[in-house]
């Protein structure tokens, strides 16, 4: 059974086991290094591929928020 926090229950979108991005962000603010490491190899294949790294990269050793890109 998946816990409330991980990504496989939350899928970034929402509600699974009666999990929400809300619940999560009460125990946290920041994402883990794993998560990081998942984003960034989600932009494999991508054509702005070194862009996106590099800003993933920038904002979480900075600590930056999304919503400063």
């Amino acid at each position: 059974m998946l816990k409330c926090g991980s990504l496989e229950s939350q899928g970034f979108f929402g509600g699974e086991n009666g999990c929400t991005l809300n619940k999560m962000n009460n125990k946290r603010k920041h994402l883990t290094g794993l998560e990081v490491e998942k984003l960034m190899a989600a932009t494999k294949g991508n054509r702005n591929e070194t862009c996106y790294r590099c800003l993933i990269l920038l904002m979480f050793r900075h600590g930056l928020r999304a919503s400063k890109a």
